[in-house]
């Protein structure tokens, strides 16, 4: 797994390349939680080259989901996979968080 983070207007973008697994659901968690507790509480997960989500990568991202809402901000998904989007709307997430179609419809400001 490897992670690249940009800013978009409000957000910070981390885009989320390779499997988030079982194996590095604890390094992804870790970076998303040092960005809240850096002062950066709005964040886009960009899953387009995301190539397989497991549980464990579920658990983390609702961890960071709740976070990021205690530190008043928000947690959207970008361009999920087709895998990640199967999982994701299996689990239920979609109807929990925003998901923009790509990166071209993250807004400049947060409504």
């Amino acid at each position: 797994m490897r992670i690249t983070d940009l800013r978009r207007g409000p957000f910070v973008v981390a885009s989320v390349e390779g499997e988030l697994n079982a194996a590095c659901a604890d390094i992804f968690l870790r970076h998303c939680l040092a960005l809240i507790e850096g002062g950066e509480s709005n964040l886009v997960l960009d899953f387009t080259t995301l190539k397989y989500l497991s549980s464990a990568g579920l658990r983390a991202i609702l961890s960071v989901e709740k976070k990021c809402r205690a530190a008043g901000g928000v947690l959207a998904l970008c361009s999920p996979s087709e895998h990640a989007a199967m999982v994701l709307q299996i689990a239920g997430l979609f109807s929990q968080l925003t998901v923009y179609p790509s990166l071209d419809h993250i807004p400049d400001r947060i409504s």
